[in-house]
């Protein structure tokens, strides 16, 4: 069950997306990231998610593991979704008691449920894509230029890796956890 989240883990492939310098990918994930945070209609959203969905063919890893690594987030989406339905004010279009589901509620819980999907979706990207020593060397080379400032720029790098390294094996304690349970 939990196990088969793959977010944060790295698999093999021989991708253009895989050969990238681990500093490009850093860089395109912050680009892509900001451009979700920037986009203010539809069309926005649509240019984003086609470019992610691009990276994802590209990366010819198979939907499934995209698919498990939202799944691993669904009661947030879902749960900011609802939260912004009932409690956006606006035009009421159906009401449950003092809740009442609004038009201006199910546009912004859409544009935020896009806005974590795709933001999910461009960080399994790169962890997926990336070896974990090979994204500490590019985050620690991207980071040393602060080292003139006091910024302990290796252990940044060191300390993000092996948070990612941890997650498949929170992963797999929890669902030891479960099974005793």
């Amino acid at each position: 069950m939990l196990s088969s989240i793959t977010f944060g883990q790295f698999m093999p492939g021989d991708s253009l997306l895989h050969r990238l310098d681990p500093r490009t990918k850093v860089v395109g994930v912050l680009a892509v990231a900001a451009s979700v945070l920037a986009a203010a209609n539809w069309i926005g959203f649509a240019l984003v998610a086609g470019l992610t969905l691009v990276a994802v063919l590209q990366s010819q890893l198979p939907a499934k593991v995209y698919i498990s690594g939202l799944r691993a987030f669904w009661v947030i989406f879902a749960i900011t979704f609802i939260v912004q339905a009932f409690l956006t004010p606006g035009e009421i279009l159906a009401g449950l008691g003092p809740l009442k589901i609004t038009q201006e509620g199910l546009e912004t819980g859409g544009r935020i449920f896009l806005r974590l999907a795709l933001l999910v979706l461009v960080a399994s990207l790169l962890t997926l894509t990336t070896p974990p020593v090979n994204l500490a060397a590019g985050l620690e080379s991207m980071l040393s230029p602060l080292k003139r400032l006091g910024v302990p720029a290796h252990e940044l790098a060191m300390m993000m890796t092996i948070a990612l390294r941890f997650v498949p094996i929170l992963l797999q304690e929890a669902e030891t956890l479960v099974r005793a349970q």
